[in-house]
C-alpha cells in the first residue's frame, strides 16, 4: 500500500500543494535510496508524476522559465526509475499468468532478474544526481508565483476542457484502432486530465474523479500487458513455438477484457466525456473558462507590490460596479477575470509607455494567445481593447480589436478600461496609503469612496480620464472621494 499522505486541495494545503508534493520527492528519494523495492520506487514516481503534473497545467498558463527547469529535474529522476519501475512490473504479471514451476515462467524471471542489475545501476545514479537544493530553490520561486495569482477555478477549467477534448479525441480513435500506440496516447491523455481534475477541480473530481481512476487502472493495465508481449517475444529463441502462443493468446485476451471493461465504463448509459463536458459546464461556463485563461496568462509573476496593490483594487472596483442595477444591460461574465488580466498585463507589456505600447499589447494579445473555436464572442478581442484603451486613447472604427468585436460586447470594453484607468489612477493618487475602497450610488451621482485617499490628491484631470469611459454606462457623475477616516 501506497504511503503518500498529500492532499493537494485540502483548504489548508491548497496554495502550497506544489511545495508538498516537492517535498514529499526529496522525502521519498531518500527512502528509495535505502531500498529499491517495488513501494519506494512505485511511491517516488507517483510524487515525481504529481509535481510534473503541476506543471503541465501550469506551463501553458506561464512562461516562465522555472517551470521547464523544474520539470526537467523532474522529468531525469522519472526516466532513470522507469526501467526498474517496468521490471517490478512486468516480474509481477509473470508471476500472475505462470504457474511456479513453469520452465517457461521460471526462465522469463530469470531474464527479468538479470536485466534488473543494470536498471538499478541507472536508478541508483539518478538518485545520487538529483539536486535536491535547487529543487527546493525552484519550489520556492514556483510556489509564489501560485500563490500570489490565486487563480479561479475558471483558469483550470478551461485547461481540463483541453485535456477532455484531446481524451475523448483519442479515445474514439483507440477504440477503432486497438493499436499499441493508440492505447498508449490515451492512456497518458487521461492521465494529464484526471490530475488537472484532481489537483485544481475538487467539484469535478468527487463527480468523475472515481471513474477516471478506473478508466486510468484499466488503461495502465493494457500498457502492461503490451510490455508484457514485448517481453515474450524478445524471449521467443528461449520458447517452443506453442508456449509462446499459448502465453501471446492468455495475454491477449486479458488485454481484450479491460479494452471492453474500459468501454462499458465510459458509455454506461451517458457517455463519460459528455458527463464530464456538463460538469465543466457548471463549475465555469465557457466564456468564464477562457478568461481565466487569460487571466493565468499574465497573472503569474508576482511582480512589484504596486502590482499586488492594484490588483486587489481591481477585485474591489469590480465587486462594487458590477453589482445589480448599476450599469444596465452591460455583459458582466467573465469580466473581473478579465480586469484582472488586463491590470497584469498593462505591466507586463509596458502599457503606460506609449500608446504604440499599448497598440503592440493588443496585437499580442489577439494574435499570439490561444482561442478555442467554440467560443461565440472572443475575450481576446476585450482584453486587448481594455489595454489599447486603459490610458488616454478612445475606441474608434480604425482599430481592428475594436472593429472585430460584436455590438452587444463594446460596453463591457468601456467598462474594463474605464476600471483599468481608476485603479491606476487611484495607485498613483494614493499608493500604499489606500487601505480599501468602496462604491456608493446616490441619486445623481456614483461615487468611489477610497480610504486612506488624501482630499486633493485625485485631480480633476484622473476623474475625467476615468468619467469618459464609465460615465456613459453609469449615466451619473462619477466621483472620486477620500475615505472619512482621512
Amino acid at each position: 500500500m501506497s504511503s503518500l499522505q498529500v492532499h493537494p486541495h485540502s483548504e489548508e494545503n491548497e496554495a502550497s500543494a506544489i511545495r508538498l508534493w516537492a517535498e514529499e520527492v526529496v522525502r521519498l528519494r531518500g527512502k528509495a535510496e535505502d531500498s529499491l523495492k517495488d513501494e519506494p520506487v512505485h511511491d517516488l514516481r507517483v510524487a515525481l508524476r504529481r509535481c510534473r503534473s503541476f506543471a503541465q497545467a501550469f506551463r501553458p498558463l506561464d512562461r516562465a522559465e522555472e517551470w521547464r527547469r523544474w520539470s526537467r529535474i523532474a522529468a531525469r529522476l522519472f526516466d532513470g526509475l522507469a526501467g526498474l519501475r517496468d521490471l517490478h512490473v512486468l516480474r509481477g504479471w509473470l508471476r500472475h499468468f505462470g504457474a511456479a514451476e513453469d520452465p517457461v515462467t521460471m526462465t522469463a524471471l530469470r531474464e527479468v532478474k538479470r536485466r534488473e542489475k543494470a536498471a538499478r545501476e541507472i536508478a541508483n545514479e539518478r538518485l545520487a544526481d538529483f539536486p535536491a537544493k535547487k529543487w527546493m530553490r525552484l519550489t520556492a520561486v514556483l510556489d509564489e508565483r501560485v500563490r500570489f495569482a490565486a487563480l479561479p477555478v475558471d483558469s483550470f477549467a478551461w485547461l481540463a476542457s483541453q485535456r477532455l477534448a484531446e481524451a475523448s479525441s483519442l479515445y474514439h480513435y483507440a477504440m477503432q484502432q486497438t493499436g499499441i500506440e493508440a492505447f498508449h496516447r490515451l492512456r497518458i491523455a487521461v492521465k494529464r486530465l484526471r490530475y488537472v481534475i484532481e489537483n485544481f477541480l475538487p467539484a469535478a473530481h468527487a463527480a468523475h474523479g472515481p471513474t477516471l481512476k478506473q478508466l486510468q487502472d484499466l488503461l495502465g493495465e493494457v500498457h502492461d500487458l503490451d510490455v508484457l508481449a514485448g517481453f515474450v517475444d524478445e524471449m521467443a529463441g528461449s520458447m517452443r513455438d506453442s508456449h509462446r502462443q499459448r502465453w501471446r493468446s492468455a495475454i491477449e485476451l486479458e488485454r481484450l477484457r479491460r479494452i471492453q471493461d474500459a468501454a462499458r465504463l465510459c458509455n454506461d448509459g451517458s457517455s463519460m466525456w459528455e458527463l464530464l463536458s456538463t460538469s465543466l459546464n457548471q463549475t465555469s461556463p465557457p466564456g468564464r473558462r477562457y478568461a481565466g485563461y487569460l487571466l493565468a496568462s499574465h497573472g503569474l509573476a508576482p511582480g512589484s507590490p504596486r502590482l499586488r496593490r492594484e490588483t486587489a483594487l481591481a477585485d474591489s472596483l469590480w465587486r462594487g460596479f458590477s453589482r445589480p442595477g448599476l450599469l444596465g444591460g452591460v455583459p458582466l461574465e467573465g469580466g473581473e477575470l478579465l480586469l484582472r488580466a488586463a491590470v497584469h498585463a498593462f505591466e507586463a507589456y509596458g502599457c503606460g509607455a506609449s500608446a504604440r505600447a499599448r497598440k503592440r499589447a493588443a496585437r499580442i494579445v489577439t494574435c499570439e494567445l490561444d482561442a478555442p473555436p467554440s467560443l461565440q464572442h472572443d475575450e481576446r478581442l476585450l482584453l486587448a481593447c481594455a489595454l489599447r484603451y486603459g490610458k488616454d486613447s478612445l475606441p474608434g472604427e480604425d482599430h481592428v480589436e475594436w472593429r472585430g468585436l460584436a455590438p452587444n460586447w463594446r460596453p463591457q470594453v468601456f467598462l474594463l478600461a474605464g476600471l483599468l484607468r481608476l485603479v491606476r489612477a487611484l495607485e498613483e493618487a494614493g499608493g500604499d496609503r489606500i487601505s480599501g475602497v468602496r462604491v456608493e450610488e446616490l441619486p445623481a451621482v456614483v461615487a468611489v469612496i477610497a480610504e486612506g485617499l488624501r482630499e486633493g490628491e485625485f485631480t480633476s484631470g484622473m476623474r475625467e480620464d476615468c468619467a469618459v469611459m464609465l460615465e456613459p454606462l453609469l449615466r451619473k457623475t462619477l466621483l472620486v472621494l477620500a475615505g472619512r477616516g482621512d
